[in-house]
């Protein structure tokens, strides 16, 4: 599960994982974003990548401490919002898979396409 407008429980992920992503046309957007709100920027784009930086360190060397430091300061909020922002922008270049109505759209991910959109960990590239 993503970050949504809507406030409700979920684990965040520290990856994402290749497969079947639904969004409506709406997410897809940004319009309820609440870290990167409409079209993808330079100044979101320098923040993803300062931020995925320090999610990277922590994939690599998981540390609950710092995990928790991390969600406390809302670095991990800041870094799923963008990251839900970023992966918005790749897939609005593109068409959907399906649709399941006029405004729910259905993509489907590979890895490759997961690494493309969202700069995997060999470092971050620009979209």
């Amino acid at each position: 599960m993503l970050p949504s407008s809507f406030d409700q429980p979920r684990a965040f992920q520290l990856t994402l994982k290749p497969g079947t992503y639904i969004f409506s046309a709406t997410m897809l957007q940004s319009v309820y974003n609440r870290t990167a709100f409409g079209p993808w920027c330079a100044a979101y784009e320098t923040e993803y990548q300062n931020l995925a930086l320090i999610v990277n360190r922590l994939r690599q060397h998981p540390d609950m401490a710092t995990f928790m430091q991390l969600t406390a300061t809302g670095v991990i909020e800041r870094y799923d919002n963008l990251r839900l922002g970023r992966l918005c922008a790749y897939l609005r270049k593109r068409e959907p898979d399906e649709r399941i109505t006029y405004g729910i759209l259905v993509y489907e991910l590979n890895q490759a396409q997961l690494d493309e959109a969202l700069g995997a960990e060999r470092g971050v590239p620009r979209i």
